[in-house]
C-alpha cells in the first residue's frame, strides 16, 4: 500500500460515522470542506459544530476548517478556500495538507507497534486481542493510553 493509499484509508476511517460524507479520492471528495471539518471534529468533537458545517456554504466550510486547524491544531494554513472549491481541486495541494492534519492528530498505536488496550466484556481493562469498539474513539490519545496502560499494571501487581 503506498502512502497515498494509506492516507486516504486513514481519511476514510476518520470520517466513516458522518452522515452523508464520502472520502473517494484527493480532489472533488474535499471541495465542499466537509471532509476537513469532520476530520478536525473526530479529533476535537468542541472545535467544530457538524449541524453548521451540513448548513454552510462550501466556501465557510473550507475557511472554518483552515481557521480552526491553523489556531487550535498548529496546522499551518496551506490552502485558501477559493482554491479548493473548484470543479477540480489540486490532488497534491490537498493530499499535503491532509498529512499536515494527520500529523497533527495522535493516533492509537498498531498491533506491531506495542500494547493494545481493550475492555473487556465484564468492564476489566486487558491487553490483547481486538480493540473494543466502547473504547475505541477514546483512545486516541498518548496521554490516555499511558494513563490505561498504567493503571492495567497497577491493577495486575494488586491482585498478586
Amino acid at each position: 500500500m503506498t502512502a497515498k493509499e494509506k492516507l486516504l484509508l486513514w481519511s476514510q476511517r476518520m470520517v466513516e460515522d458522518y452522515q452523508g460524507l464520502r472520502c473517494d479520492n484527493f480532489t472533488t471528495s474535499w471541495r465542499d470542506g466537509r471532509l476537513f471539518n469532520a476530520i478536525i471534529h473526530r479529533h476535537k468533537p468542541m472545535l467544530i459544530d457538524m449541524s453548521r458545517v451540513y448548513r454552510q456554504s462550501n466556501l465557510e466550510n473550507l475557511d472554518q476548517a483552515f481557521t480552526v486547524a491553523e489556531r487550535d491544531l498548529g496546522v499551518t494554513r496551506l490552502l485558501d478556500p477559493e482554491d479548493v472549491d473548484v470543479a477540480q481541486p489540486d490532488e497534491k495541494s490537498i493530499i499535503t495538507y491532509v498529512s499536515s492534519l494527520y500529523d497533527a492528530m495522535p493516533r492509537v498505536p498498531e498491533v506491531q507497534d506495542g500494547v493494545k488496550a481493550n475492555v473487556s466484556r465484564d468492564g476489566g481493562w486487558g491487553l490483547g486481542g481486538s480493540l473494543d469498539p466502547r473504547c475505541s474513539k477514546a483512545l486516541n490519545s498518548r496521554a490516555l493510553r499511558v494513563l490505561l496502560v498504567g493503571l492495567f499494571q497497577m491493577s495486575r501487581a494488586a491482585d498478586r
